[in-house]
């Protein structure tokens, strides 16, 4: 996973928050994270705009509070190998931009929702497109 923040990651506008201590080897009941977070060191991830954050997946992170005024984009790229079992929900993808796309990009976008969701550009608003807590 690449974390990539478009503006300064500061204490004021919710940067990342990761358990680094081996965090991507520990499965737990979500109804458990809360509690066993509690009792693991973390850290907050402070970071000018532009850096480059590399991490498994895996690791347990989550965003804190934005308690200043602007927004605090940032862009994400998560690559997986097809046999890791994350919790994403496949991305929709309209059928003609898939068939448009190269051999290679179509084998890797392979397992996503090709076709799905009326075949449209999602609302990208829209709960039903992300992790669920």
């Amino acid at each position: 996973m690449l974390n990539i923040p478009l503006v300064d990651a500061r204490e004021d506008n919710g940067p990342l928050e990761v358990w680094p201590g081996g965090t991507h080897h520990y499965v737990a009941p979500r109804s458990q994270v809360p509690t066993l977070a509690a009792t693991m060191r973390s850290e907050r991830v402070l970071m000018p705009a532009g850096s480059l954050m590399i991490r498994d997946s895996r690791m347990w992170h989550r965003g804190t509070p934005n308690r200043s005024n602007a927004p605090r984009p940032n862009f994400t790229l998560i690559y997986s190998r097809f046999w890791l079992k994350l919790r994403y929900r496949p991305i929709p993808i309209s059928r003609s931009i898939y068939d448009a796309l190269s051999d290679r990009a179509q084998r890797l976008l392979r397992l996503e929702n090709i076709g799905g969701e009326e075949d449209r550009v999602p609302d990208l608003d829209s709960s039903r497109y992300y992790a669920t807590a």
